[in-house]
């Protein structure tokens, strides 16, 4: 037939042009970063050139073999161009095929195309694809094709990727529109892919409905190549995910390494190889060095190379369950393992700088607490004297001033304990009402004369034993109620208990609230109530004292024992604060109940006028509250209503004594006055006086006829003696030893002292004591283990008497160590009065309490003459801290007899690097300077403590030299004093005198040091013979050197001194 050359030059170009865009498109995947996306699209611009170039081999062969050869290929071609295009576009529209159903259905899909090679290639089975082919030459254009007609195996084949093709293109279109208001080439590059699809799919709709004699596969599947590879070259089509995820794993500073299941070398990222120089030589499926195994097998997960830090991962890479390989994993940690040795660093800084802060408030209550042990002490004994009312009116404003500082303190230890974390809930039994009457003293002598009523509103079915921390609930009833007495400057403070029963069995929840009607919160400033170191309005309430940490401290501790604290306030109207705390209920006994035996009128009326309203609605609450019948006083009056019981407060009584008395009194009534005990009295013997608040617990005992009228000024707690008591009091400073007895000398008991835990020891076991005050804080033998020693006596009444410390350190964890120390209670110092009568009182057997009628009182005369000029010491200061001039005259001598003594022995203790006992004697000389008013010298004191105590060896060696030289300049200075002392001390006979030195020789023998301490402290205290003053001076300083064989020495000469005067 005739060749039309023209279009036969036409279809040459087109079948050239389909081998060459694919090589084309080959060339330029080759220059991409690799990727799954690239490396199918690859395969696929293979598959194509591969079609393609067959198909332009078919059309120009006229031989049979060879295009049948052709046609093999060109089905070769097709399938891996189908195959992997579609590939592409599923990892590029990022559809997950790894998931279950998709690797199963991409699994069938190539059994089924490998099927169809095998069926094409096979000469013998092909009528299964084609029912017939035979090679024919177009008559037209000249070109060769296979006149065939598809099978059913050809039919299912492209009607399935037409169906597919379909599926993926109505997804892609969907895409496509879901971003059509967005830029970039994403848009751009899903257009292309879908306009390739419908390249895609017309030659196959065409292959399948008509029959040509060209095949428009091939060249339909070039022109969709060349529209991907345009959007390659213009819009990076490739998954940026892909390359990214290749990107890190390269370029990562972390270890990426995959090795295969016989640990053999697969592949290293950039930065393993330049971590591990052993990489760098290494070929793919050699075995990994030793070093790199035992990375792949050790359990451990923290790598340190060099300076870097890496946390380590192992993968298993398993093909159906059967391990094929690992992965290994070391991410770099180094910035993130600095950073948390930083903050390691940071925090223990911080709790470092923590404990130095807690360190600081111990030694500042420490060092507070002492000298206020002296101010408040003495001024509890000037109380006593005959003063003038200006006179007594400045003491009280110390006491008052000291008890302030005192809650100062105290709120600043709490919250340094709550900060810290440090802060224990210590609970044990206790009664409620006996500390709801300890609440109401507070409280009356907090409101003082202020015309504030305090009312008390308790449940009458509170349990008589609670368990819990009575101490801190008590704690956050005080601040609260405090601050309602002070801001309220007249009205009512009202305390309200009530109870809620809990799910679990024996508990209840104690619902508190503290209501006033003072002048109430402003919103605004609701928010900063409970913030540390707030005080609200503070401009209008400048002038009222306090740490604005009281109710910060009240919200931890509320919050520490389970429960929850809020408040309600109107401004000008008052404040309610509120808290629940839930407590576990002790025995099934009510605190305050009436006894049947003590209601035998049926019913029994009760009646009463009061000044103030809420009290009268009070006293009704209670009585139909217990079952009885409540009259109004007017009504009963006039309908002559016979009344049993009639309160009456204390005010109203003063003004309608006469007509109270002529109608009530006088019909058999019990007449029940409401006294405010921190006011005077109001006396009568036909009444029963009540102490305010009224509450269940004192209504009860009215009406159970357990209550008197009698009166006591509780302001002064000295109400009772005891002068069959023994008492020792141990403290090891002799001022503090004279403070505390001059306390207590009202009291007319029998106190002896000891100087040291030794000299303690020895005295228990000769003489029984009622109460032991055992200071915490000694030399050689502290508190503590003077205690443990005497709780281990074989003695039962020494195992059982009353040990309380006394402490100066009253800071976290005080009680813990004295209870587990063996110690019964504790008083802090300064030692308030009526914290040390107290415990006296809670300890002291009762029957040698003898109650007085009127608070004893120690006239103490001050002598009235010119104070003293004494260089060195601020006279008045001394005397302030002292009391009287007597007693600072005293104190003068004993510090004089001290200064050999103490000097030696702190250059003793220096000498021989022994800093901690030469921090305690600088610690009491510090207290014992300040007392008698040798400022300067307590201050440099102080200075080497707190260089002991920071362990601050330098400055103690440089410094001590000086110090001593001024400690002992004050020696001719208090001569007179020293010399004065010794006419007032106590003068024994010879034998005695022979009998102590004889016990200091025998302790030194031993290296007793306790006891060579005790021993010379009682010779001081005795009037010696002149012949014995140079030999007591070296005796004193021979025993602070700890010299045996000179003490020893000195001693028996001073034996032998007092025989020959003897004789």
């Amino acid at each position: 037939m005739q060749f039309d050359f023209s279009m036969g030059i036409i279809w040459m170009l087109i079948s050239i042009t389909g081998v060459i865009i694919p090589l084309v498109g080959i060339f330029v995947l080759m220059g991409k970063e690799q990727s799954k996306s690239s490396t199918n699209l690859m395969i696929a611009n293979i598959g194509c050139l591969i079609m393609n170039g067959a198909y332009f081999l078919l059309l120009r062969t006229g031989k049979p073999a060879d295009a049948t050869m052709a046609l093999k290929m060109e089905y070769l071609g097709n399938f891996l161009f189908y195959f992997f295009f579609i590939k592409f576009i599923l990892s590029y529209m990022q559809i997950d095929v790894r998931h279950q159903w998709v690797r199963i259905f991409t699994h069938i899909w190539m059994l089924f195309e490998v099927a169809v090679i095998a069926v094409v290639w096979d000469d013998t089975r092909r009528e299964e694809m084609f029912a017939h082919h035979n090679l024919e030459e177009d008559s037209q254009f000249g070109y060769h094709f296979f006149n065939m007609q598809g099978g059913i195996v050809y039919k299912v084949r492209y009607g399935f990727l037409l169906g597919l093709l379909l599926v993926l293109i109505v997804y892609m279109i969907l895409k496509r529109v879901h971003i059509r208001k967005q830029g970039g080439d994403e848009k751009h590059n899903l257009s292309h892919l879908i306009v390739a699809k419908f390249v895609i799919i017309i030659p196959l709709i065409m292959e399948i409905v008509f029959r040509f004699s060209f095949e428009f596969v091939p060249v339909f599947s070039s022109i969709a190549v060349l529209l991907i590879i345009l959007s390659v070259v213009e819009g990076d089509i490739f998954s940026v995910l892909d390359i990214g995820r290749g990107w890190v794993i390269e370029n990562f500073d972390s270890v990426f390494m995959i090795a295969d299941s016989s640990y053999g070398y697969l592949d290293a990222n950039k930065f393993a190889k330049e971590q591990f120089e052993e990489l760098a030589d290494i070929h793919k499926g050699e075995k990994l060095s030793d070093r790199l195994r035992d990375l792949f097998l050790s359990e451990k997960t923290e790598i340190v190379i060099g300076e870097n830090h890496y946390e380590k991962f192992i993968k298993e890479l398993a093909v159906k369950d059967k391990v094929k390989g690992y992965c290994l994993i070391m991410l770099n940690v180094t910035k993130r393992y600095n950073i948390m040795e930083e903050l390691k660093e940071a925090k223990q800084r911080a709790e470092e700088a923590n404990e130095s802060k807690s360190n600081f408030l111990s030694n500042m209550s420490h060092e507070i607490r002492t000298p206020m042990n002296a101010i408040v002490g003495m001024t509890e004994i000037l109380l006593r004297s005959d003063l003038s009312d200006q006179d007594r009116g400045y003491l009280m404003n110390i006491k008052n001033s000291g008890a302030s500082l005192l809650t100062i303190i105290n709120d600043i230890l709490d919250f340094s304990k709550i900060e810290s974390g440090k802060l224990e809930i210590l609970a044990e039994e206790y009664e409620p009402m006996s500390m709801l009457s300890d609440l109401s003293m507070i409280f009356l002598n907090r409101i003082g004369d202020k015309p504030v009523e305090l009312i008390f509103d308790i449940d009458k079915n509170l349990p008589n034993k609670l368990y819990g921390d009575s101490l801190r609930i008590r704690q956050v009833i005080i601040n609260i109620a405090n601050n309602a007495i002070k801001f309220t400057a007249a009205g009512y403070v009202k305390l309200t208990i009530q109870m809620a029963p809990m799910a679990e069995q024996d508990m209840v929840n104690l619902n508190i609230s503290i209501e006033d009607s003072g002048q109430g919160i402003k919103p605004e400033d609701l928010d900063k109530l409970f913030g540390s170191f707030q005080q609200v309005d503070t401009k209008k309430n400048r002038n009222k004292e306090g740490t604005g940490l009281g109710l910060a401290i009240s919200k931890q501790l509320v919050e520490t024992m389970g429960g929850q604290i809020g408040v309600r306030s109107e401004y000008g109207k008052g404040s309610e604060f509120y808290f629940n705390i839930p407590q576990r209920v002790i025995g099934d006994q009510i605190a305050a109940t009436v006894r049947e035996d003590a209601v035998q009128n049926n019913p029994v009326v009760v009646s009463g006028h009061m000044k103030d309203g809420q009290i009268l609605e009070q006293l009704k609450r209670l009585t139909e509250g217990y079952g009885l019948k409540f009259v109004d006083c007017y009504e009963a009056r006039d309908n002559k209503v016979k009344v049993d019981y009639f309160f009456v407060d204390e005010s109203v009584y003063r003004g309608l004594k006469a007509s109270i008395e002529e109608y009530f009194v006088s019909t058999g009534t019990e007449l029940c006055v409401l006294q405010n005990p921190m006011r005077e009295a109001v006396w009568n013997d036909q009444a029963t006086v009540v102490n305010k608040p009224l509450y269940t617990l004192n209504f009860c005992q009215v009406i159970n006829h357990e209550t008197t009228a009698a009166f006591v000024e509780t302001d002064n707690v000295m109400n009772f003696t005891a002068p069959q008591a023994q008492i020792l009091i141990v403290d090891d400073n002799e001022m503090n030893l004279k403070v505390a007895k001059g306390l207590l000398q009202p009291l007319q008991m029998n106190i002896d002292t000891a100087s040291s835990g030794k000299t303690a020891l020895e005295m228990v076991q000769t003489k029984q004591y009622h109460i032991v005050f055992m200071d915490h804080m000694m030399p050689v033998m502290d508190g503590v283990e003077t205690t443990q020693r005497m709780r281990a006596l074989e003695d039962t009444y020494i195992q059982n008497m009353p040990i309380i410390a006394l402490t100066a350190n009253a800071v976290m964890g005080a009680r813990e160590i004295f209870k587990e120390a063996g110690m019964n209670d504790f008083v802090a110092k300064p030692i308030e009065l009526k914290d040390i009568c107290s415990k006296i009182r809670a300890w002291l057997p009762h029957e040698l309490i003898v109650k007085m009628s009127a608070p004893a009182q120690q006239q103490l005369q001050i002598p009235a003459q010119m104070l003293p000029v004494i260089e060195g010491l601020d006279v008045t200061e001394g005397i302030k801290n002292c009391g009287s001039l007597e007693l600072f005259t005293n104190l003068l001598g004993d510090f004089y007899k001290l200064i050999d003594l103490k000097s030696t022995k702190i250059e003793k203790c220096l000498a021989d690097g022994m800093i901690r006992d030469y921090t305690i004697e600088v610690h009491a000389l510090k207290n014992t300077a300040r007392m008698i008013g040798a400022l300067e010298l307590s201050e440099q004191f102080y200075q080497m403590e707190q260089c002991g105590n920071a362990g601050d060896v330098d400055t103690i060696f440089r410094e001590t030299p000086a110090i001593m030289e001024l400690y002992r300049s004050y020696k001719p200075i208090l001569e007179p004093y020293g010399k004065a002392n010794e006419q007032d001390k106590k003068e024994v006979p010879k034998e005695e005198l022979v009998k102590v030195l004889e016990q200091l020789n025998a302790a030194m023998d031993s290296f007793d040091l306790d006891g060579a301490d005790a021993a010379l402290a009682e010779l001081e205290e005795y009037r010696l013979p002149e012949e014995l003053g140079p030999y007591m001076e070296e005796l004193r300083a021979y025993v602070a050197d700890v010299a045996m064989e000179e003490v020893m020495n000195t001693g028996n000469k001073m034996i032998e001194v007092l025989e020959r005067i003897t004789e």
